[in-house]
């Protein structure tokens, strides 16, 4: 007996945070300020070889690709959010793990959404739910 249930641990142990391959998509509920937060994930051969977070407007115009968005958050912050995504997504790739990248300064709720929609992503990964999803706005503070 204690061998049977030993095998189902080490089994289960195995099966579990293995990430099952797919598109993962969350966004925001409902905008702020005009842009709703969004990530992107895609997971191939069990392990994330993509992500995109960003912000979108009415318009499906991304914040990154908006220079007027970037320009007024870089006078008030001192980091743009195109530069503040890139050091995020760049700080997750290279360590696969959520809770080893730092914030970037001047992008708190940036960092915040990021680090939540991608916990949120990756739940879903390692339960075999790839698809679209929307996250309650306050869930990302």
């Amino acid at each position: 007996m204690k061998k049977i249930l030993i095998g189902i641990f080490i089994v289960s142990s195995l099966a579990f945070g293995k990430l099952q391959d797919g598109k993962y998509y969350v966004e925001a509920e409902k905008a702020t300020w005009g842009w709703k937060p969004f990530t992107y994930m895609v997971v191939k051969n069990c392990e994330i070889i993509e992500i995109k977070h960003d912000r979108k407007n009415k318009d499906g115009k991304n914040a990154t690709e908006d220079m007027k968005y970037n320009q007024s958050m870089a006078k008030k912050q001192g980091v743009g959010i195109k530069d503040a995504v890139s050091k995020l997504e760049n700080g997750f790739m290279k360590s696969k793990d959520v809770d080893k990248i730092d914030s970037v300064a001047g992008a708190t709720s940036t960092s915040t959404e990021f680090k939540v929609m991608m916990k949120y992503l990756i739940d879903k990964a390692e339960n075999g739910k790839p698809g679209s999803y929307k996250i309650p706005n306050k869930d990302l503070m």
